[in-house]
């Protein structure tokens, strides 16, 4: 299986580390907070083609996610699809996930937790015993789009051949601090090998300002975080209370090995509003400006304009504008590019179907 890939994507996808701002107009997950009042499925479609599918149980969390990306038209089936199935106990614990990926392959996870809750391991199993090596990035598994609820994913016969011939194994082994901070992830490979090491550290306010990666060892690096320190005063409670504390700047420290030291890989830099909502995030690699992001917001804070420029500071690159429905779902996509001069357009649709 293409774990590298899966890891790729993931960071493509995945959110801006501890909390910060990511926005991808047609992922459609929520926090519970900002879900519809007895949500049961969201479907999201584009044209008649079926984009995104999200299903809650009535405790409001996830238990199938299905999402796709547009590669490009000459891709094997244009899109990778990502697909996520969660069970939880009575009381809302997730237990076991099933996380298929049409590029890199299928896996199935499992949950131990200590007595305080924490997840503090995790076994695998996934359908390596295929090698499937020779068909990195042919999108091998793009069966797996066919799969558009829950019940479909648990009976899949694929899935039930995993279950049948792959092995259990411990994928990691994690540590906690008294009061749920993790402090350690020790990462194992199938035949019981290390295969990674992570370390944080944290504040008095519990905010991670330091993390340390391991692959090898002569594949690491290290983040430092800096975080904003402002208090607000309500003078209706004559209390002072501390606000969001906002991430203000990341550090990315690699070794370089011709020359035999530290360095300073990347910078990242975060701005916020007075609504501690993140309006600028820019990035600078070894030295020089990468790119960087302005976000604008409507009354409801969700983000109705992106601006990103790229090695030009002064120069815009791209414009993103978004249209949403009562509902908070993006409905209309605007994406100009001012390099290509080229601009297209994305309407999506919706179906909503609620616990009664």
């Amino acid at each position: 299986m293409q774990k590298l890939t899966a890891i790729l994507i993931f960071l493509i996808f995945g959110t801006v580390a501890f909390g910060q701002l990511s926005f991808l107009p047609n992922d459609i997950s929520k926090a519970k907070k900002l879900l519809p009042d007895k949500i049961k499925t969201i479907r999201q479609y584009k044209g008649d083609l079926l984009l995104n599918v999200r299903e809650y149980d009535t405790l409001m969390n996830m238990t199938f996610s299905h999402y796709k990306q547009y590669v490009r038209e000459n891709w094997n089936g244009k899109y990778i699809t990502m697909i996520t199935g969660n069970l939880y106990d009575d009381s809302g614990v997730l237990l076991k996930s099933y996380h298929l990926h049409s590029n890199a392959g299928l896996s199935i996870w499992y949950y131990e937790y200590d007595s305080l809750g924490n997840n503090i391991e995790l076994s695998m199993r996934n359908n390596d015993y295929e090698h499937h090596d020779s068909l990195i990035n042919t999108n091998p598994y793009r069966y797996i789009a066919e799969i558009t609820n829950i019940n479909e994913l648990a009976s899949h016969p694929k899935i039930k051949e995993i279950e049948r011939k792959a092995q259990k194994y411990l994928h990691w082994k994690r540590t906690y601090d008294s009061i749920g901070n993790m402090l350690t992830e020790l990462s194992f490979k199938e035949n019981g090998d290390t295969s990674g090491y992570q370390r944080y550290e944290y504040d008095e306010n519990n905010n991670n300002i330091y993390f340390y990666n391991e692959w090898s060892k002569e594949n690491h690096w290290e983040y430092y975080y800096e975080y904003e320190k402002e208090y607000s005063f309500y003078e209706e409670d004559l209390e002072t209370e501390p606000k969001q504390t906002n991430l203000l700047q990341s550090v990315r420290v690699d070794f370089d090995w011709r020359e035999n030291r530290k360095r300073i890989s990347d910078i990242t830099f975060y701005k916020y509003d007075k609504n501690d909502r993140l309006i600028e995030k820019s990035k600078y690699d070894k030295g020089e400006f990468q790119d960087k992001y302005v976000y604008e917001y409507n009354e409801l804070g969700q983000v109705i304009k992106r601006t990103a420029y790229v090695y030009n500071p002064n120069k815009i690159a791209s414009i993103e504008t978004y249209t949403y429905n009562k509902e908070g779902n993006v409905i209309k996509e605007t994406d100009e590019d001012l390099r290509s001069e080229e601009k297209t357009e994305s309407e999506y649709r919706y179906e909503y179907e609620y616990y009664k």
